[in-house]
């Protein structure tokens, strides 16, 4: 008996013997009998072509049963990496004859990658991932797809991250040929009030500590009003917090959406009399101005603080300063070189001197002019 019925669509197979012939032959039994090639066969019929046929004398009818089995299962697919030859093949092919596809019977052109699709048994998506993997990755990395410990998909997104994280580098060494110190502003006013002179949809990111106490939860307010005029579309508003009033910050009337909420690891240890609580970590809010849009590449979100500063009076008056680190890593992963970052409670200025390292456009509001001195100071040094 014959178990394979269903012949299937046989245009492809009709295309491909027009193009280059039968490249196997149908087998027979010497009593006449069809084992394998029932496809073959009805598209030579259909062609009105002679098939190619061999006649194999089997000993028994379980051999004959086995053979129609495995000429059907045990297949060796092309490694990727020989997918990616025969596209290049093709596309060579392709590009000599001066046309944009392979002409056959079909009134249709076909493009290279739907050459290889067809010919492979491959999807167009699956063919283009691995002409990208072979294009630009790694010796590795092909090493691995080949050997199947790297999925195509994997391997496909391992490239495309690297390329995004090259691509950032590339804009910010070009950019850093034309920064120049005005890019980074101070402004001694209210931020709410100053914000009027900035235009709507036009930061990328609003990036600041703002006081803790209960007494200051009014400032949010007037900073979520702010960020949902002043940011572009998609991009974040980022506040560290403490954790005593978080509560009242969520209760808060906000349009933007709340994204994700990092933990900010202190390199020392304070007590929140308040709560009788040693505290070790703050955290460190993330809001995004819709639409909702995931960020391009993974981060972590613990952020570990190596000169947080406390009960320092040299520089804040409140007797703590937070140090640099948290702001160079978020400001890092969350902007471009070039882009403009707007802090409207700048305190000692921990956000401009971060911006002016990583040559990004900053804007800082602060109110008290008492810091004037040490704000331009940590500037004028950082150059």
């Amino acid at each position: 008996m014959r178990f394979r019925k269903d012949l299937g669509d046989l245009s492809d197979l009709k295309k491909s013997i027009l193009e280059v012939g039968q490249l196997h032959p149908c087998i027979f039994t010497k009593e006449g009998k069809l084992i394998s090639g029932a496809r073959r066969l009805q598209a030579c019929k259909e062609l009105n072509i002679e098939p190619l046929t061999r006649v194999i004398d089997f000993k028994n009818p379980d051999q004959r049963e086995q053979a129609e089995i495995q000429e059907n299962t045990i297949r060796k697919d092309f490694f990727p990496s020989e997918i990616f030859d025969i596209y290049q093949y093709y596309f060579l092919k392709l590009s000599k004859q001066g046309q944009r596809g392979l002409h056959t019977e079909s009134v249709r052109s076909e493009t290279p990658i739907e050459v290889i699709a067809r010919l492979t048994g491959r999807n167009k998506d699956t063919i283009s991932k691995i002409n990208n993997i072979f294009n630009y990755g790694s010796e590795d990395i092909k090493r691995r797809v080949d050997a199947g410990k790297l999925s195509i998909n994997e391997a496909d997104n391992l490239i495309k991250k690297d390329n995004r994280i090259q691509n950032k580098i590339d804009r910010l060494k070009e950019y850093s040929k034309t920064f120049k110190s005005t890019d980074i502003q101070i402004v001694y006013k209210d931020f709410y009030e100053y914000s009027k002179e900035i235009p709507e949809n036009s930061v990328d990111l609003v990036l600041t500590d703002p006081p803790y106490g209960r007494e200051y939860i009014d400032l949010w307010a007037k900073l979520f009003e702010v960020s949902y005029r002043v940011l572009k579309p998609s991009k974040y508003l980022i506040c560290y917090c403490g954790q005593q009033n978080i509560d009242k910050v969520f209760q808060l009337k906000n349009d933007l959406i709340y994204y994700w909420m990092f933990r900010l690891n202190f390199k020392v240890q304070f007590m929140v009399k308040p709560r009788n609580i040693i505290a070790d970590w703050k955290p460190c809010i993330i809001w995004q101005k819709p639409p909702f849009k995931k960020l391009e590449l993974s981060i972590h979100d613990t952020i570990i603080e190596k000169d947080f500063v406390y009960n320092d009076r040299t520089l804040h008056a409140d007797n703590w300063q937070q140090g640099i680190e948290g702001f160079l890593y978020l400001i890092e992963k969350f902007t471009d070189a070039g882009d403009l970052i707007f802090d409207p409670m700048t305190g000692t200025g921990t956000t401009l001197v971060a911006c002016q390292r990583l040559k990004r456009r900053c804007i800082g509001a602060e109110i008290d002019r008492q810091y004037k001195p040490i704000i331009e100071g940590r500037l004028s040094v950082n150059e």
